[in-house]
């Protein structure tokens, strides 16, 4: 517990730090700060009754577990969760979202700690918040926040995925492996059946799509009324099946939550720009 303590208590106090130079340090922060305290030393008092008999985690390293769990007491509930899911996994929900913030490029646990207070905990509570509210009360800079809703709508639509599978993707010697079933996924581009999650996300990441913006610029088309049509352009290879392609085009383009995204583009960014050049 000294040393569940002592995590807690580093992360308390960096974040306390860089909210008080972002101007950002309201009477929530110390409220949060003292109940990630008192959740950090209940989960270490629990996992160490739970796990100090099956000797699973021994010696010093006991007090390490304990002060990571400090900094991410999430790590501590799946811990609780995995050691009690043979006997409560019909009962006990999921502690972590099969769309989790941390996939988000740019994104850090210091962020992840200040949207949770705001009520953002996964993707979908990201496109679903008050963008207003949420820039007003972080002091997060705008851009950045419409870059990971932008983000988010491209993810949510697509299969979760964990963030070990798309590594091993990623590894050269994965892909070596998959040298073999090349025609396969070209087979499974061109024609009928859908790509899984990870798969899909790298195809998208090769071609420089990573946002349901990027997405719907690429591959469709605004006719007039602002009715967006889906497009392959001419010479370009699809990164998905084609089916597959147009059904979330589709999707997205009818999307109403993308309209700040298109506002903050068209109108945030551009005018910006004219500001400049006067």
């Amino acid at each position: 517990m000294k040393y569940g303590f002592l995590g807690a208590y580093a992360f308390v106090t960096s974040m306390l730090i860089r909210r008080f130079f972002q101007s950002d340090l309201r009477p929530s922060a110390y409220a949060t700060a003292v109940y990630r305290i008192t959740l950090v030393l209940l989960i270490v008092a629990v996992l160490h009754q739970v796990l100090g008999g099956a000797a699973a985690v021994a010696g010093h390293a006991e007090l390490a577990v304990a002060f990571v769990i400090g900094f991410f007491p999430l790590v501590g509930l799946q811990a609780l969760q995995r050691v009690t899911s043979r006997a409560l996994c019909r009962f006990v929900p999921p502690v972590t979202s099969e769309y989790p913030l941390d996939q988000l490029d740019g994104f850090n646990l210091w962020y992840e700690a200040r949207l949770t207070e705001e009520g953002v905990e996964d993707m979908q509570n990201l496109t679903t918040m008050n963008l207003v509210d949420v820039i007003l009360h972080t002091r997060v800079p705008a851009g950045r926040l419409v870059d990971w809703i932008d983000q988010a709508f491209l993810l949510t639509h697509l299969e979760p995925v964990d963030r070990d599978e798309l590594d091993q993707l990623r590894r050269p010697d994965r892909q070596a492996d998959r040298q073999p079933d090349r025609q396969t996924d070209q087979t499974a581009a061109a024609g009928r059946a859908p790509l899984s999650g990870a798969q899909a996300r790298l195809n998208l990441r090769r071609v420089g799509i990573r946002t349901a913006t990027d997405l719907l610029k690429a591959f469709s088309v605004e006719q007039e009324g602002g009715e967006r049509v889906f497009r392959v352009p001419d010479g370009l290879e699809p990164p998905l099946p084609a089916d597959q392609l147009r059904l979330v085009v589709a999707v997205l383009a009818a999307e109403p939550g993308l309209a700040p995204v298109w506002n903050w583009q068209h109108n945030g960014v551009q005018a910006c720009h004219r500001g400049q050049r006067r």
